[in-house]
């Protein structure tokens, strides 16, 4: 009896956690998707219990002591993550966090991925160019599958011709696009609705025009990995959120770019009402569990360099797995992580 009443206590106050979010990213280079360096781009949120702070980052700051060199003035993730000493370092604070409860979420896009799903977005939207058929506005099922269809069809080059119409719009690479688009078409109602597209180029190109600054927003963001992993990674983390009847506060790591974009979604979620269902099954909760935004520099905000350590990880394990490498015992650690946080659909990838 007495464990059973343990548990349930030990349950509530989980129920009742209240968390600090940090976000911070790895791979940044908004439009360019074509980046061969960079092919990835990774997100990633650590909420860490407000009660439990002090003792994580107390393991930082003796980990950070123990591995630092006399140039370091913090832990940059992209360097620490190539060397074995400080991979040591990062695995104890990693291991810090999951002993408190923190709450890890991970979203990773592969950049060639996002050209055919803008391509999709602007060319088969009954919306933009006058077409009857409107398939593809919802549920979001068909857009996914007819991204999935062309990136199974297209060659690399034929990829590199549809990116020029979002790197450089202009009518002469949408028509490049929508003619390369048409090629590999799965029938004639496809054909019919990039038609539609061909013969409202101008209309396409004045919505990109309206698109940038539209209520805030720009086209840079809206066009990058950026939004669309922030906007995935935050709706994972609530979902945990509103599992535990938990409320977080976010500290994202400042980015030029994206500083007033991020905060204008983080504002549209936290203004929805009520929940939306994108699909059958699946719904997208408001953001009301968050009760706060910031902007922060790792250098001012240390608990940032948290989610570097994550966001980095991850982001050069897949880097040597694209490349064949064998994975080293660090590497092997993150990827363990990852299948963990998996099970909680706390991981995904774009």
């Amino acid at each position: 009896m007495w464990k059973c009443i343990i548990r349930l206590f030990n349950w509530l106050k989980k129920k009742m956690c209240t968390y600090t979010t940090y976000i911070d990213e790895a791979g940044n280079t908004l439009t360019d998707l074509q980046n061969p360096v960079q092919p990835f781009f990774v997100i990633a949120a650590v909420s860490v219990p407000r009660s439990k702070f002090q003792q994580v980052m107390s393991v930082y700051l003796a980990e950070f002591e123990k591995a630092k060199q006399p140039y370091d003035q913090e832990i940059k993730g992209r360097i620490w993550v190539k060397k074995r000493p400080k991979q040591i370092a990062l695995q104890n604070i990693i291991d810090a966090l999951k002993d408190v409860g923190s709450i890890m979420s991970v979203v990773v896009v592969e950049k060639r991925r996002m050209i055919i799903p803008l391509a999709v977005n602007k060319f088969f939207d009954n919306f933009l160019n006058g077409s009857d058929d409107n398939r593809w506005v919802a549920p979001i099922g068909m857009k996914q599958a007819t991204a999935k269809y062309y990136y199974a069809k297209l060659s690399d080059a034929e990829v590199d011709v549809v990116f020029k119409a979002f790197d450089n719009p202009s009518v002469s690479t949408y028509i490049d696009a929508i003619q390369v688009l048409k090629a590999h078409a799965y029938d004639k109602s496809w054909i019919d609705m990039l038609d539609c597209s061909l013969s409202h180029i101008q209309d396409l190109l004045e919505e990109e025009d309206l698109l940038d600054g539209h209520e805030g927003l720009s086209s840079k963001a809206s066009h990058s990995p950026n939004l669309t992993a922030y906007h995935s990674l935050m709706n994972c983390h609530v979902n945990e959120l509103n599992k535990q009847n938990s409320t977080s506060f976010i500290v994202f790591d400042h980015c030029k770019q994206c500083d007033k974009d991020f905060e204008l979604v983080y504002t549209w979620m936290k203004n929805m009402k009520g929940v939306i269902e994108i699909e059958p099954g699946k719904v997208l909760n408001n953001w009301n569990c968050i009760k706060g935004f910031a902007v922060a520099d790792s250098k001012n905000e240390m608990a940032l360099q948290l989610a570097d350590i994550i966001a980095s990880s991850v982001y050069f394990m897949l880097l040597s797995k694209k490349s064949g490498n064998t994975l080293n015992s660090y590497e092997q650690y993150i990827e363990r992580l990852l299948q963990d946080i998996s099970k909680n659909e706390q991981y995904w990838e774009i």
